[in-house]
Order: structure tokens, then C-alpha cells, then sequence
């Protein structure tokens, strides 16, 4: 099992070490290239597309129609297609507790 952190924790905890340094240092090349550094991951995590996460069906339905994943109310997951009409948005109510977009595909060589 992974211990992650959201991406607002890693932000804030890559800022509390910049901070707790900024006093101490010096012009020398290497400690202004590591806050270069730093500063760049802090860019790149909040720019970052959201990660998938469960949305719970009381807060909102998918606004397109399509293919998601869900969590049914007997707890199971599984695919479900979902259409703006009135059937469909009434089973996902009662049937489902939550759902998120499906990830990408994989690709050949992208992920290897």
C-alpha cells in the first residue's frame, strides 16, 4: 500500500522547506539552482491535472453522457453508462453512491 499525500500537502510541504532555509542562504550557484528547482516542482504540481476521485451522486451527475466508473450501492464497482434523460439520472441515484471519469487507455510504450 502507497502513502500519498494530496498535491496541496506536497505544495505546502515543498514551501515550508524553502521557507526554512530562504534565511540561511547564501549566493552561492548551487543552493539558488536547488530553489530553481524547487520553485519549478511548486509550478508543476499546481499546474497539474486534477487526479481522478470519487464523486459522490448526491453531490452532482457526470454532465456528459458516457462511460464511468462507479461504486453501486451494494458497494460493488463497475461500469455504468450514463444519459441526460430523466431515466437514467433517476438509476444512478438510486443504484450508484458515486462515480469518476474512466482513466485513459493504455498505450503501447507510454507507460512502459
Amino acid at each position: 500500500m502507497h502513502d500519498l499525500i494530496s498535491r496541496q500537502d506536497a505544495i505546502d510541504a515543498i514551501k515550508e522547506q524553502i521557507f526554512a532555509r530562504i534565511n540561511w542562504l547564501s549566493d552561492s550557484r548551487m543552493e539558488r539552482k536547488g530553489l530553481d528547482v524547487a520553485l519549478c516542482v511548486i509550478e508543476d504540481l499546481s499546474s497539474a491535472p486534477p487526479e481522478p476521485h470519487w464523486i459522490p451522486c448526491s453531490e452532482r451527475l457526470p454532465e456528459e453522457d458516457g462511460l464511468y466508473l462507479v461504486t453501486t450501492s451494494k458497494g460493488q464497482v463497475q461500469v455504468h453508462v450514463f444519459r441526460h434523460n430523466g431515466n437514467s439520472e433517476e438509476y444512478w441515484m438510486r443504484c450508484n453512491k458515486a462515480w469518476m471519469p474512466l482513466p485513459e487507455p493504455y498505450k503501447e510504450g507510454k507507460d512502459e
